[in-house]
């Protein structure tokens, strides 16, 4: 019972960190009445998933290939965003290809070790956080925290359906974590609502990080501090553990096509992920949010409709 509950508190805390810190980055320069209803929808969606399909989700070789190919045109497609998290100096492409190997090795040998490494940042990460919006608390506005409409960036609604891949990962624990979905998107909403609300709206909207640039004008105990470069760094590790997420689903799809390709399918995923990234070849973001939905939610929930009907075909048969 201990070891399981472990399981699935170091999983939900590798989900936190790939997700929210990532969400945080992607909302923050949006208003917060535009990310509400997007990210509740992308929450319901992902809780619906992860509560119906339950765990380890078995799925034909078809299906495996081709989820295997889009987790590797996605991270192609965001990892450049993973740049923005140094406000100074041209990080491109260094940043992103340093994370993709780094997360490359988290994600040979398996979920669990990637689970392992990810968990271990989650901590940290929460209260170096929760310390900086805390501290911003005096500098927010009601008339900027007023509701005013927009359109969410596009690439926040396939990260966060992310924590729908929890159904494909072996060890279980998918529906132990149904309610992460709902948490994430809380914090989405909640990220744009502080930043708009401590910057304006249209100040966040134009900031390449708003984090960061929210970090920049912050002050605790009434003395004005400089958490830029921790906030960097804790960026960073929520791409980290956004690619090692993606590449571990990728490695667990390549071993299910042939067993022992696992550790193949990792690597080839993340040269993919480098090679799109460079050249560039950019995948429209609502094209992207409609095929994550597609593979990463609707899928699952068809396959575990389809097994529900056979089950209960056989039930009656005998």
């Amino acid at each position: 019972m201990f070891s399981k509950k472990t399981a699935n508190g170091t999983r939900a805390a590798w989900l936190l960190t790939a997700v929210c810190i990532p969400a945080i980055t992607l909302s923050g320069g949006c208003r917060w009445a535009a990310v509400l209803p997007a990210a509740a929808a992308c929450g319901l969606i992902g809780f619906c998933v992860l509560r119906l399909c339950g765990e380890n989700l078995s799925a034909s070789r078809p299906v495996c290939l081709l989820q295997w190919v889009w987790l590797s045109v996605y991270l192609g497609s965001i990892a450049a965003r993973s740049a923005d998290s140094w406000e100074h100096g041209d990080t491109y492409p260094v940043i992103p290809g340093i994370l993709l190997l780094l997360a490359a090795f988290s994600a040979r040998s398996g979920a669990k070790k990637a689970a392992n490494a990810g968990a271990i940042l989650f901590w940290p990460a929460a209260l170096i956080l929760g310390i900086v919006f805390g501290a911003g608390t005096s500098g927010l506005e009601a008339e900027w925290m007023a509701p005013e409409w927009g359109a969410p960036d596009p690439e926040l609604l396939p990260l966060l359906l992310l924590p729908c891949l929890a159904v494909f990962l072996p060890g279980g624990g998918a529906r132990g974590v149904a309610w992460l979905p709902l948490a994430a998107a809380a914090v989405a909403a909640a990220a744009a609502l502080w930043i708009g609300g401590s910057l304006s709206p249209s100040v966040a909207e134009e900031a390449r990080n708003p984090l960061i640039f929210y970090s920049e004008s912050i002050s605790l105990f009434g003395v004005a501090e400089r958490f830029e470069a921790v906030i960097s760094c804790v960026l960073t590790v929520g791409w980290f553990a956004m690619f090692s997420l993606v590449l571990s689903t990728a490695g667990t799809m390549a071993d299910r096509l042939r067993p022992g390709l696992g550790q193949w399918g990792v690597w080839i995923c993340a040269g993919l992920a480098l090679a799109q990234m460079l050249l560039p070849l950019e995948v429209p973001p609502l094209f992207s949010a409609a095929v994550s939905l597609t593979l990463w939610a609707a899928v699952p929930l068809m396959e575990t409709a389809v097994k529900l009907c056979r089950q209960k075909g056989e039930r009656s048969r005998q």
